[in-house]
């Protein structure tokens, strides 16, 4: 039997803790191993003495049964009893983590402080992760500590089958009544969320030739299609064609989109629109709703633009785009101030080459930049999310603009997570409509490409689908 790192600093701590005096762990190690504990590990310091003692434990095989006997020795101390509970979690745990060790790190995850850490960390073992959640105390008013919720959250997952092992492990250690309690709460609220329907609108302008087509999918459930389930979208037609040609200005596009709005049925929260990067500064959150009307679809929905060269093929900066894109899943609950990066100045090829650095995965550009130049840049950094102004407002700031809708990190101030983004354009575009002074809502641009959200990919004629 051997200790992981972090065990052994969980075992030394609490051994330090167990044994303040060299006379009490002396008469320790002569009662269970009828040995001398200088003939072990030296006459020194009582801290190198007992690094000495677990060194000499693991390498002679004697590692059981110096837990055992400090133990027995010592029955009444927390430290080493909470060493041997969290020692026997990390051991029920390992076949999980080698078998399913994504839905062991996504489990981990959900349990973590949303502010306090940074979610990047991938644990490579068992005790790692354990002892990266003991590093955290319960959040204020939730009385749960991280590895709890992990330890409940990883119990909720019926694909995992958990054994009895883990369930026993949980009513002894976090309390029959509050784990009940628990397991009671979260389950409800996956009811709550199932019931919780977010539909979307799909549209995609591809360049075909010297020509453009544009075509459509409902999205049942934006939410729940993350998971990669092709049976949440639905392909939308208009008189039987799948594909319609269109022209460069996308003239056509408001009309179809209004139609495809009106027969799709259901109450969509999202519009995601696809353009090729040249065309990204097209003001798509202008388009009417109701022709005729003053009312705009950015002022009714959360208008998101996607980027369609993404959508597939095998180019480089597809895979970099999919890279950066699978960091932003652990960064929806920190606040927009903190996953924004700034991107200043006039020269469009510099802001290009910052972007492209691979800890950058959301900019918000504070420069008005004209036709192809904004798509180009974020096409060519392969950057998933971004926050761009169309046009200039004189005596604006862009950055303060920017800064204010995605609110400040102090906490006297209104705080934003990067979850509610889409939600907070979506009220900067509505206020400019409110508003008889210069806003930046008219021109407010936001780009989320998300990798796990796409259409299926399909074979289309203009008879079949």
């Amino acid at each position: 039997m051997k200790l992981s790192s972090n065990e052994r600093k969980g075992f030394y701590k609490a051994l330090i803790d167990a044994f303040p005096e060299y006379t009490d762990l002396k008469m320790m190690v002569d009662l269970e191993f009828d040995l001398n504990l200088e003939e072990i590990a030296g006459k020194d310091k009582l801290k190198n003495v007992i690094f000495e003692l677990i060194k000499w434990a693991e390498s002679t095989g004697k590692l059981e049964d110096l837990i055992r006997g400090a133990c027995e020795y010592n029955p009444g101390n927390t430290k080493l009893k909470e060493f041997i509970q969290i020692k026997k979690l990390i051991d029920i745990l390992k076949p999980y983590f080698d078998k399913h060790k994504d839905k062991v790190i996504v489990a981990y995850k959900l349990s973590l402080p949303d502010i306090l850490t940074d979610k990047d960390k991938t644990p490579k073992n068992a005790a790692e992760l354990i002892y990266d959640s003991l590093r955290f105390p319960p959040q204020e008013k939730d009385k749960y500590s991280p590895l709890e919720k992990f330890v409940i959250n990883l119990l909720l997952d019926e694909s995992l089958s958990c054994n009895t092992d883990l369930e026993i492990w949980a009513k002894e250690n976090i309390g029959e009544d509050r784990y009940k309690q628990r397991i009671t709460g979260l389950r409800e609220e996956k009811k709550q969320e199932r019931r919780e329907v977010y539909p979307g609108l799909f549209v995609a302008i591809l360049q075909q030739g010297e020509s453009y087509i544009v075509k459509s999918w409902l999205n049942k459930d934006i939410a729940q299609s993350r998971s990669g389930k092709k049976s949440y979208y639905k392909q939308l037609t208009k008189n039987e064609q799948a594909e319609i040609k269109i022209d460069r200005q996308l003239s056509k596009v408001p009309e179809l989109v209004r139609y495809w709005i009106d027969n799709s049925g259901v109450d969509i929260k999202q519009i995601h629109v696809f353009l090729p990067y040249e065309l990204m500064n097209h003001p798509i959150d202008s388009w009417k709703t109701i022709d005729g009307d003053d009312e705009t679809i950015g002022e009714f929905y959360e208008v998101i633009i996607r980027c369609s060269e993404r959508m597939e093929g095998t180019n480089p900066r597809i895979y970099r785009w999919k890279t950066k894109g699978s960091k932003l899943k652990n960064k929806l609950n920190k606040l927009a101030a903190d996953v924004f990066t700034p991107c200043c100045g006039d020269n469009h090829k510099i802001i290009e080459n910052h972007c492209k650095q691979d800890d950058i995965i959301a900019v918000k550009i504070t420069n008005v930049f004209q036709d192809k130049q904004p798509g180009t840049m974020l096409w060519k950094s392969a950057i998933p999310l971004a926050l761009w102004i169309r046009e200039r407002i004189d005596d604006v700031s862009n950055e303060n603009e920017l800064d204010q809708l995605m609110g400040k990190r102090s906490k006297q101030e209104e705080q934003i997570t990067l979850r509610d983004i889409s939600k907070v354009v979506k009220k900067a575009r509505l206020k400019y409509f409110a508003s008889s002074t210069p806003h930046i809502g008219h021109s407010l641009c936001l780009l989320w490409d998300d990798p796990d959200l796409l259409p299926p990919e399909q074979r289309i004629t203009q008879e079949h689908l």
